[in-house]
């Protein structure tokens, strides 16, 4: 029988963990028994609608009594479980994976890329220390590094040494951090929306605040491509396997290079615009050219998998 820690509702504690409990408990509950109709999305959120739904579960079952508050150890929660667990309770949607562990099994193909990413930059380097350009290496390595790095061979030989070791260094570090996913937090909709209070950016599945203590934050919109599932507030259609592993290699970049603290999509008109300084600090880069040069791509930007090709 689950317990809160605080109170929940109005004028309540309402801590996410313990309105998550109270919301799955009240969509358990039968509409003629003080359910909730439609359910609840279960977010961890105590918005106006979560306190009318506790407030409509009482007055059924308290005979009229509602003050919108679930407390610890009291009346209100001891009759939700009751509720919610009788035989005639209605089935709650089952969550999606955990955020965090939806990133971390999605590490593989990111690795994938990174490793394919690391592989052509190191390359690059040994061919230019040995003859002083970077031409004759690979036709699509060569139109990929100008493509998504804007580095070519009019780039200064002086400046085209420090930014192919940034590049090197940015992957083999978020290499780092894809293999363990230490810095991986999930966040709930209210953390997040709390995150994002002065940005013009209000919700993202994946992102890194710029603000210690550094982590790589996963939030509930990132979760498999499919339909919606009611009685969830992150019940649009998610992301496909390539597009979700192209962000778990963007994100590691914002965390392990203090420079990458902007974001100039692959699919944006900006993209294409960025000069060879900043575009090695830009984190869709970085996934961008690592599928390219992996799957040898014959396309000027390569398949480019991020957010803008979400059924991939």
């Amino acid at each position: 029988m689950p317990d809160i820690s605080q109170s929940v509702g109005r004028a309540g504690i309402n801590a996410d963990d313990d309105v998550t409990i109270v919301q799955r408990l009240l969509n358990a509950a039968p509409i003629a028994k003080g359910g909730p109709n439609p359910i609840l999305d279960i977010d961890g959120w105590c918005g106006q609608k979560t306190i009318s739904a506790i407030a409509r579960f009482q007055t059924v079952q308290l005979k009229g009594f509602s003050d919108g508050l679930v407390e610890r150890g009291r009346k209100t929660i001891a009759l939700l479980n009751s509720v919610a667990t009788s035989p005639g309770a209605r089935p709650v949607p089952d969550p999606d994976d955990d955020p965090a562990t939806q990133a971390r099994q999605d590490a593989p193909q990111a690795s994938t890329w990174g490793m394919a990413g690391l592989a052509a930059i190191n390359g690059l380097i040994g061919h230019f220390e040995l003859t002083g350009h970077i031409t004759d290496f690979d036709d699509v390595v060569e139109t990929a590094l100008s493509g998504h790095f804007h580095i070519d061979r009019n780039t200064p030989a002086g400046n085209l040494r420090s930014l192919l070791g940034i590049i090197r260094q940015n992957y083999h570090a978020a290499l780092m951090e894809i293999s363990g996913g230490l810095h991986y937090r999930s966040v709930s909709r209210h953390e997040m929306s709390n995150d994002f209070a002065r940005a013009k950016t209000h919700e993202a599945p994946g992102y890194t605040p710029f603000n210690p203590p550094k982590r790589i934050c996963w939030s509930p919109l990132f979760h498999e491509l499919r339909g919606s599932k009611p009685g969830y507030d992150w019940a649009g259609p998610g992301f496909g396997k390539l597009c979700r592993a192209a962000m778990v290699l963007h994100e590691p970049i914002h965390f392990v290079d203090p420079q990458a603290n902007f974001d100039t999509y692959e699919w944006g008109p900006e993209y294409t615009g960025l000069n060879a300084d900043r575009a090695v600090h830009n984190a869709s880069s970085y996934p961008s050219f690592g599928a390219h040069v992996y799957e040898h791509s014959a396309l000027p930007l390569g398949p480019r998998y991020g957010a803008g090709r979400r059924d991939e």
